[in-house]
């Protein structure tokens, strides 16, 4: 173990974060129904998920707060970032403004795709000041609050569903600032090992899921802001945002509250000139917000009907399932080519040399990049938080599993090299761990779904 990491016997190739010079560390073995704020995770109607859910519409380090320290795989030094004090919010739950769905037969469209369905039982539409969800169920479609719909084919078609995060946007990410920023695709789950470690340990099982194609972009989060205040900056519903395939996990707990600041422009706004957040709209509403602290990171993913994925599910996209993928776009799965056009890295996202905001591109920009299952920027942009605790034990086998105890300095987990980290620090054998309330502007996330 190394900086309270796990460290199999055969080595994690090393991943540096926060530090200009980077060091090789120890050679190594690499090989929907979105509900309203708080509200249950989604379900789908489906079998096996279809296939697309498409939703319409410097090397400098941070500034550092007491105590915090990163997680490095295989040695290095640590990451400093700047920890975000919590305030805490007033009890009670986030609450849905929106009113219940009403059923449809026949097709109706969602965005950019539809669907025709027999009559059915139309999930309820709740939605948060005016901007529908919608659901459906066995076929049929619901219509939500404020008027979007979503479509469920019967067994074994697809689910659209319009996540409240992307109501009202436009279609602004992907390769040619076309596709819709709730973009996602199912992960088809299997065998295989976390973070490319073929240390016995390290073997794991995941369930099928959903994992969105791109970061939280600002955009999406600016939607969230809007909603947080309009209910009074209520937390998300205790129990909220659990793992349908994992028994232990507890979903929002009440002991989560008081990290949820009320103030979140606030919080994302981390310090020039690397923070995405503007308090207006702007240039940066299709690049990933940053600056995000854990406990802000699952709420968001919460209220737009997911939950963070887990470090099993994230790590199971990146290496691309079974083939143990060197970075995610990696064919032959051990192919160490990268360049400019897989990802924003090294801080040469932009085209030229030296860091700057322009690093931070547009989610799903690096059309080179996109992973087996179709996510994109699980390298480079920015790093990502999982729901895991660190634990001071190395992993075992399992199943759909997850941390939920916290080990030495309680670190949560965060997955990914950023915009400024060089190639080494790109596989997809590495991560990295920080206090669940810290904010980093190398940070974002993305959420899964089920």
């Amino acid at each position: 173990m190394f900086g309270g990491l796990w460290v199999g016997a055969c080595g994690v190739s090393a991943r540096q974060f926060g530090n200009p010079l980077e060091s090789g560390g120890t050679a190594g073995t690499t090989t929907a129904n979105a509900p309203s704020l708080g509200g249950a995770q989604s379900s789908l109607a489906s079998a096996g998920h279809g296939s697309l859910l498409e939703s319409g519409a410097n090397s400098t380090s941070d500034a550092g707060a007491a105590g915090e320290a990163s997680e490095l795989v295989a040695g290095g030094s640590a990451e400093t970032g700047a920890g975000s004090a919590g305030t805490s919010s007033s009890g009670g739950s986030f609450a849905s403004t929106g009113s219940a769905g009403t059923s449809s037969a026949g097709s109706s469209n969602a965005g950019p795709s539809s669907s025709a369905g027999a009559s059915g039982a139309g999930a309820s539409g709740a939605g948060v000041g005016g901007g529908g969800v919608s659901g459906a169920r066995a076929g049929g479609a619901g219509a939500g609050a404020g008027g979007t719909s979503a479509n469920a084919a019967g067994a074994g078609g697809t689910t659209s569903v319009l996540p409240p995060s992307c109501a009202g946007l436009e279609p602004s990410c992907g390769a040619q600032a076309t596709t819709n920023c709730c973009s996602a695709h199912p992960v088809s789950g299997g065998d295989f090992n976390r973070l490319n470690n073929t240390t016995p340990s390290y073997a794991a099982t995941v369930s099928d899921f959903i994992l969105d194609d791109y970061e939280i972009t600002v955009g999406r989060f600016r939607k969230f802001v809007t909603a947080y205040n309009s209910t009074g900056k209520k937390p998300p519903a205790l129990g909220a945002g659990k793992n349908p395939h994992d028994a232990s996990d507890a979903g929002w707990l009440e002991s989560y509250n008081a990290s949820l600041v009320s103030d979140l422009p606030a919080q994302v706004s981390c310090g020039l000139p690397f923070q995405t957040w503007t308090d207006e709209l702007g240039a940066n509403e299709n690049r990933p917000i940053n600056c995000l602290s854990w406990y802000t990171a699952q709420a968001f993913c919460i209220w737009d009907g997911g939950r963070l994925p887990t470090l099993a599910e994230w790590s199971y996209a990146a290496v691309g399932g079974a083939q143990q993928r060197y970075y995610p776009w990696s064919s032959p799965p051990n192919d160490t080519t990268i360049s400019a056009s897989n990802a924003s890295y090294d801080c040469l996202g932009d085209g030229t040399s030296g860091c700057a905001l322009t690093d931070l591109v547009r989610v799903g920009a690096k059309k080179d990049g996109v992973g087996r299952f179709l996510q994109s920027d699980l390298s480079g942009n920015v790093s990502e938080w999982v729901i895991d605790w660190y634990g001071d034990a190395p992993p075992s086998p399992c199943t759909d599993c997850a941390n939920f105890t916290p080990g030495t300095g309680k670190f949560r987990h965060f997955m990914g090299g950023s915009f400024e980290k060089n190639a080494f620090n790109q596989q997809t054998s590495g991560t990295s761990s920080t206090q669940p309330s810290n904010t980093m502007y190398t940070t974002g996330a993305r959420c899964a779904r089920n």
